[in-house]
């Protein structure tokens, strides 16, 4: 897949392919438009767009129009998850001792990375990567009883724990020899998004926030339980602590990792 972007706001564009010679994929000609609008390519992140003039692609590979802000002119920002199916799992929330367990379900890696200057994400952006993260059927080791012969959702088990760990990691780039992580969205406003979004997965689930600690462990709770006599399906949404030591231990039957940007 080509890419492409534009390079000063929406008025001088910039073809991006392996080598300086003529694309081999896109043919393209110019058509006049008044409004701004948005290109975008089958991979879903890649933008063109243009204001006075745009131009009409003509390509087998998938591209379609959408209208609204201009995506180039911003900046892209997409939230980076890493899935891990576990057993069980403890994480530290203080940087000292204190712990919260969580039972059966799925660890939670997440970055927010932009290749813009600008962050600014909605609440109903926000929502959506939910509904991506809750909705999609990828899951087969929720019940190790039985087989299960076709992916489940976590929509659809919400017996399930969730435990959510920020993780700046994922927004590491190689150059040279050395992890550059410039595409890191900055910590206070990565902060505040992080919150939102475990907010808005809460919401989701049904968890009575009132009832929870910032960290989603219940009021009620004095002790982290032992393991033996844990819940192993407890509805639960534990996340971490943003910016501190998140000291991790967990248990899982397999693998079961997927990653991908919301």
């Amino acid at each position: 897949m080509v890419c492409w972007t534009c390079t000063q706001g929406c008025a001088t564009i910039a073809f991006l392919w392996p080598t300086a010679i003529e694309c081999p994929v896109f043919s393209f000609s110019p058509v006049a438009l008044s409004e701004c609008t948005v290109h975008v390519c089958g991979c879903a992140r890649a933008y063109v767009c243009f204001s006075a003039l745009v131009y009409s692609f003509s390509t087998a590979n998938t591209l379609h129009s959408i209208e609204e802000e201009c995506v180039c002119a911003r900046g892209i920002m997409v939230i980076r998850v890493v899935l891990q199916a576990m057993s069980q799992g403890h994480l530290l929330v203080d940087n000292i001792d204190k712990y919260v367990h969580t039972g059966r379900g799925v660890m939670v890696y997440i970055a927010f990375i932009s290749d813009g200057e600008s962050t600014s994400v909605t609440d109903e952006e926000l929502r959506r990567g939910v509904d991506v993260l809750l909705q999609t059927k990828i899951f087969t080791h929720f019940s190790p009883e039985k087989m299960i012969t076709r992916p489940l959702s976590l929509e659809e088990c919400p017996e399930m724990d969730i435990l959510i760990v920020p993780q700046a990691s994922l927004g590491g780039k190689v150059k040279g020899r050395s992890v550059q992580f410039h595409q890191l969205v900055p910590k206070d406003v990565s902060a505040a998004l992080y919150d939102r979004f475990c907010h808005f997965v809460r919401v989701a689930r049904g968890v009575d926030e009132t009832r929870v600690d910032a960290n989603g462990a219940s009021l009620s709770e004095e002790h982290v339980p032992e393991a033996a006599s844990w819940i192993k399906y407890n509805s639960r949404v534990i996340s971490g602590t943003f910016g501190n030591r998140q000291g991790l231990r967990f248990e899982t039957d397999g693998p079961f990792t997927h990653t991908f940007d919301i």
